[in-house]
């Protein structure tokens, strides 16, 4: 322990400008600390021992200077979850919380737009990695190695929301239901009302009779369980809507998306895409090495965005 501290410190030391706030709910039970730095980031293995620690709920986070606003930054890359949500989150939240250094300069974060596509990714992701203990074990685990999202959406409606599966919960039946349930009503608000909730009383505001009892650690009843599972499903159906499985036309730069209406393809378009492909292997046809315009060709800032956007899916595919 001893030496994952040394290791901390040493970390935070070799990171130029490192700036640390807290945030989160304002009558949150954790520390949810945020470490922002305009320096690129130190490598994985450094980030994870920087935030393993049992104490405080930590990221890190690198920023950039936004164009054409003076003194205003958006985060680009973080550790944990993704950029637009660590960064709006950050925004709305650390006004709740005392600086800890009033020496510290203070970063003003300007307000990003969500993808939620990223969002309902990774909730989906995080739910059933939270069930790889249960007899389920064995289906989840083999579900997570598919990168397949359509895999993730079909294993996570066959998850079993008993007393059993929550009471052998390793970090206790009460913490997995709020954090099950947090993520399924921010991603749902998201989904349905690109209403962006970030704190345990703004979701409670947002339906009292679901999500209450889970943020306020209650004991687990069967009927909090079913609750839940009925707004999970919800949110499946929601997420198989904007995940059309269509597959890709004849160029890299009109990737299939379900239809012009659809939410997904909208999202999309702000990245330069008509439409994708989220089956097995996408991300390798959209950023086949031999597809790399010059700077200055009319599909470059085109094609990055593309490859940016991938990127981040199969980050969130990847985590362990």
């Amino acid at each position: 322990m001893e030496n994952i501290k040394n290791i901390e410190e040493e970390t935070i030391k070799t990171i130029k400008g490192i700036i640390r706030y807290k945030h989160g709910s304002e009558n949150s039970q954790d520390d949810d600390i945020i470490y922002l730095t305009k320096e690129k980031l130190p490598e994985r293995n450094k980030r994870r021992l920087l935030c393993a620690s049992k104490k405080e709920n930590r990221n890190i986070a690198r920023i950039i200077k936004e164009e054409n606003e003076e003194n205003k930054y958006r985060v680009i890359e973080c550790y944990k979850g993704t950029p637009d949500e660590v960064n709006n989150s950050i925004r709305r939240t650390r006004k709740y919380h005392k600086k800890e250094n009033e020496k510290e300069e203070n970063i003003e974060l300007v307000k990003v737009e969500r993808i939620i596509i990223l969002k309902g990714i990774r909730a989906i992701r995080s739910i059933l990695a939270s069930f790889t203990r249960t007899k389920q074990r064995k289906e989840i685990k083999k579900t997570l190695r598919t990168m397949d999202i359509k895999e993730y959406l079909e294993q996570t409606k066959k998850i079993e929301m008993t007393k059993e599966t929550f009471e052998n919960a390793e970090e206790g039946e009460k913490e997995r239901m709020k954090r099950i349930a947090f993520q399924i009503g921010t991603t749902k608000a998201l989904v349905e009302k690109k209403k962006e909730i970030y704190t345990k009383n703004e979701l409670i505001e947002e339906n009292e009779t679901i999500y209450k009892r889970a943020m306020e650690r209650k004991e687990v009843k069967e009927e909090d369980l079913q609750k839940v599972k009925k707004e999970m499903m919800e949110l499946i159906k929601q997420m198989e809507t904007q995940i059309k499985i269509i597959q890709k036309k004849d160029s890299l730069t009109t990737i299939e998306a379900a239809a012009e209406d659809n939410e997904l393809g909208k999202q999309l378009k702000k990245y330069g895409i008509t439409v994708v492909d989220m089956a097995p292997g996408f991300e390798r046809t959209i950023t086949k090495e031999e597809y790399k315009p010059e700077k200055g060709h009319p599909f470059y800032k085109k094609t990055y965005k593309i490859n940016k956007l991938t990127g981040q899916i199969q980050d969130i595919l990847n985590e362990e």
